[in-house]
């Protein structure tokens, strides 16, 4: 669906003029999730990706950085663009910062879909967050209730007839590590290494260097 999602995009934008460019884009672009950088200087959206290295690339470096209001009044560029204080990426021709939410939040509105499957899917966004919540939160509960009940309330009860499979809390927990370190090792071995990036950014990250920062990627 994000292939689709992707390639609609593309079609719905690519070499389109900015003052013709649909509503749903002006709207996105206010929020800063969809910037539009006139790289050429000729009022057109190029969005081609066709350097399969730059796929991946914003059309300048890092998250876009909008120009302070001067008062009341935001910056506009020559086509009532709002400007970003961002270097410019020479590495790729690209034009248009997507960002990776807008895939999802705006795709009923690219596909030109009516308003009320644009509210199912924001109410499918709030629902995933509120049933990540929920299940968090069951988690902890049933952790702290485990714990203040069969280590202080009633430590007679931790015994093995309560146990799920006999298996006392901190074997199931032993048994649980080595199943998850099995599927790992299963899916390493039949599926593809993630891109050189994303390695780069794990390996940053596990192993913090004061002369080496995460980087940001798309996806």
């Amino acid at each position: 669906m994000a292939t689709f999602a992707r390639v609609n995009l593309i079609d719905t934008l690519n070499r389109k003029p900015y003052v013709d460019a649909p509503p749903w884009f002006k709207s996105w672009e206010e929020t800063g999730l969809l910037v539009w950088v006139d790289k050429n200087a000729d009022g057109k959206i190029d969005y081609v990706h066709n350097d399969p290295k730059a796929a991946e690339r914003s059309p300048f470096i890092g998250k876009p950085e909008f120009i302070p209001e001067t008062g009341s009044v935001a910056p506009r560029g020559k086509y009532g663009q709002r400007l970003v204080a961002n270097k410019l990426d020479p590495k790729t021709p690209d034009e248009l910062y997507v960002d990776r939410d807008i895939m999802v939040l705006a795709n009923p509105e690219i596909a030109n879909l009516p308003s009320w499957v644009v509210g199912l899917v924001a109410a499918g966004g709030l629902a995933a967050a509120l049933s990540t919540a929920a299940g968090l939160l069951s988690g902890i509960l049933f952790t702290g209730a485990y714990i203040i009940y069969f280590k202080f309330i009633n430590p007679a009860a931790n015994n093995a007839e309560h146990w799920l499979f006999g298996i006392s809390p901190e074997g199931i927990g032993t048994v649980g590590m080595a199943i998850n370190f099995v599927v790992t090792l299963v899916v390493t071995r039949f599926t593809r290494p993630p891109p050189q990036d994303v390695q780069d950014n794990v390996e940053a990250i596990r192993y913090p260097r004061a002369d080496k920062k995460p980087t940001d990627f798309e996806i």
